[in-house]
């Protein structure tokens, strides 16, 4: 956008100042400045500024030369001559029909009569050239001298043209409209018009229409000005591809009060370039008017953001100096935003501190370094747990790492069974038709990579670590204003191959190693309830101080099954990060390495099934203190061993820190074993 500084000089005394000197300033206005161009002109040097318009998103009283003015006297504490008008005796006359109140907060038209075919005065076509405006003819011109100097869009019909009343409604679907650079468009229902009772005469905040043109044999014109919704003139511009002055400035939101200004004007305007031209009728309908707006503020809370302790006539100053008014109170502020600043630029107490800060002036503040202070961190020995716990199952499991989609299968959820399919979140546009619903577990998710590996590999060992959804139940992190489902950490991994009891010792060891390879607190494996996936012969619940942790166990042939899961075994492990304790160290203590030679003996027995292996370690242990360590060996079902039993081989291992233990004292030591073991067990010799 081009201003004119000349333009701006008729409302403000500027001070003798170059232009690069006068655009710097504007800068300090938070309008961005691209350059400077002089110019010659027959009232004399001026000087044309180019404004990025982008700067100006927030500022819709800038958009004219006199708002420019406005903040410029403001800036220079210079006074701002008051905006030329003429009030004329109005005479009421119906020229408005239905105004739609949804769209369009205030509509007025002014008939005018008397119109001659005069030229556009020369003063007006250069100024309006040197803001890269083409002049057109006397009303075409005045119009848009009217917008570029109050900001408020106006529009000029040839009253003969027209079959008035004129209404503001939605266009109708297919309606026909030519605009006034004969673009040519096809209205939908939710474009905004101007009509007569013939059809479309405008698209409202956009631009006018052909057929309803001012031209040379004009006698009689209406002159529109109205405050159209923002929004809708938005899409009104962007449906039917045409983006003009008008519809730029209406897209930010101006105030109903600026209808009043572009009036007077007008008529101020017509007097001086047609006087033989009167107005004479006048209608005006209001449904709505931008409301006024009052700021409390302490000046205790505009110094401490703005830096420096101004006083309070310092603090009320550059508002006063911006058309605010100020009211003080002690150390309290009462400031009134008038309504040329009231559509989405000025809110809070926080927008007068900009305000304040910019007009005191920036280059006034006094240079402060940062201050930057190192503090120590708390350590939060819980948030490695999951890194730690992945790089143990890839590095030292022999694992493989795999990312899934957070919506599973509905055929997988429904494998793995249990009430997870009913609490789950769905989705409103889930990615696929079986895809409906967020993963409360990460199950799922496995089984489907297994059914696809097991196309290349019939053993393998995966893990995926992610968030699950676990039911229905929103909360709020931070602000309760914003409710988000409840999350869960978990971590589930599968163990695949054709032997089954390898497989579920394999993940016992596994669960049995986190409490010293992943640094969490005691990790325990115990009966408990079956998960509705797992068999019912091969199943534990991991526990930690905590609480339940997760569940290991054997899919079961159902599971399996539903799954496509064929020809194999899987192991699955399911764990939830939240339960494991984080230990800030481990209890690191020496222990010195034995100076003597151990001895290892091994002990078959059979014992029932529902003898545990915890139970039978636990009960070596305690045998003898010679009894260093105790290990499981091997396990054999067969014919020569009863149904309901097994064999078991441990192996014991004996250390002495002081001598070498003679191989008497480990046959003692064995038998002791089997004695206790069948008196505790009743367990029985192979």
């Amino acid at each position: 956008m081009k201003i004119s500084l000349n333009w701006i000089a008729d409302f403000v005394d500027l001070p003798r100042r170059t232009a690069a000197e006068t655009a710097h300033d504007l800068t300090m206005a938070t309008v961005e400045v691209e350059g400077d161009e002089a110019l010659n002109t027959p009232d004399g040097q001026d000087t044309s500024l180019e404004v990025d318009n982008r700067s100006l998103t927030n500022r819709p009283d800038l958009w004219g030369h006199y708002g420019l003015a406005r903040e410029l006297s403001a800036i220079y504490d210079v006074p701002l001559k008051p905006l030329p008008g003429r009030d004329t005796a109005r005479q009421a006359a119906t020229l408005l029909g239905t105004i739609d109140p949804a769209t369009t907060a205030r509509f007025s038209a002014a008939m005018v009569t008397g119109v001659t075919n005069a030229a556009t005065p020369s003063w007006m076509s250069e100024r309006l050239k040197r803001v890269g405006q083409r002049p057109i003819n006397v009303f075409a011109d005045l119009t848009n001298y009217l917008m570029l100097t109050v900001g408020q869009p106006c529009h000029a019909y040839d009253a003969d043209k027209l079959s008035l009343p004129l209404s503001v409604r939605r266009a109708s679907p297919g309606e026909r409209f030519v605009a006034l650079d004969g673009t040519e468009c096809r209205l939908q229902a939710t474009d905004l018009v101007v009509a007569d009772a013939k059809g479309p005469v405008a698209l409202a905040g956009v631009i006018g229409g052909l057929d309803s043109a001012v031209g040379p044999s004009t006698s009689r014109v209406l002159l529109e000005a109205a405050s159209f919704d923002a929004l809708t003139v938005r899409r009104t511009s962007t449906s039917t591809n045409l983006r003009t002055d008008a519809s730029s400035r209406f897209e930010k939101a101006l105030s109903t009060q600026g209808v009043d200004s572009v009036q007077r004007y007008f008529a101020y305007l017509l007097h001086e370039i047609l006087p033989g031209a009167t107005i004479s009728g006048y209608d005006d309908r209001v449904n709505a008017t931008t409301p006024a707006r009052t700021i409390e503020v302490d000046a205790a809370f505009l110094r401490s953001r703005i830096g420096e302790p101004l006083s309070i006539d310092h603090l009320s100053a550059p508002l006063k100096r911006l058309g605010f008014g100020v009211t003080a109170r002690g150390e309290h502020l009462t400031v009134s935003v008038p309504t040329w600043r009231n559509t989405g630029d000025i809110s809070g107490p926080h927008d007068l501190v900009e305000e304040i800060a910019r007009l005191h002036g920036y280059e006034r503040f006094e240079f402060r370094p940062p201050v930057i202070r190192l503090n120590a961190t708390a350590r939060q020995f819980a948030r490695g747990t999951e890194r730690r716990l992945k790089e143990f199952l890839a590095s030292a499991c022999g694992m493989q790492e795999v990312v899934n989609y957070p919506w599973p299968d509905e055929a997988d959820v429904a494998a793995i069974g249990g009430d997870a399919a009913r609490t789950a979140l769905r989705l409103h546009a889930p990615p696929a038709p079986e895809q409906g619903s967020v993963r409360t577990s990460l199950l799922p998710g496995l089984l489907k990579s297994i059914r696809v590996n097991l196309r290349w590999q019939s053993s393998f060992r995966i893990f995926e670590a992610g968030r699950v959804f676990p039911g229905t139940e929103v909360g709020s992190i931070d602000d309760e204003r914003e409710q988000l489902p409840k999350e869960s950490r978990r971590l589930a991994a599968a163990l695949v191959g054709d032997d089954a009891a390898v497989l579920f010792r394999s993940a016992k060891g596994i669960v049995e190693q986190l409490s010293r390879r992943v640094h969490v607190g005691p990790v325990r494996l115990e009966p408990g309830p079956v998960p509705s996936w797992a068999d019912p012969a091969a199943n534990l619940t991991v526990a930690s101080d905590a609480g339940i942790a997760g569940q290991l166990g054997v899919l079961n042939l159902r599971a399996s099954q539903a799954a496509g899961l064929k020809r194999v075994f899987v192991v699955l492990l399911d764990v939830d990060l939240d339960r494991l304790v984080a230990i800030p160290s481990r209890e690191n203590a020496f222990r010195q390495l034995p100076r003597l030679p151990s001895i290892d003996i091994d002990v078959t027995m059979v014992y029932a099934d529902t003898v545990r292996w915890e139970a039978i370690a636990r009960q070596v242990a305690a045998v003898n203190p010679l009894i260093a360590e105790v290990q499981f060996l091997d396990e054999y079902r067969g014919k020569e061993i009863p149904k309901g039993s097994r064999a078991l081989s441990l192996r014991a291992r004996l250390q002495h820190e002081s001598r070498t233990l003679a191989m008497e004292e480990a046959t003692a030591v064995g038998q002791a074993i089997r004695d206790d073991l069948q008196r505790t067990l009743s367990a029985t010799a192979r």
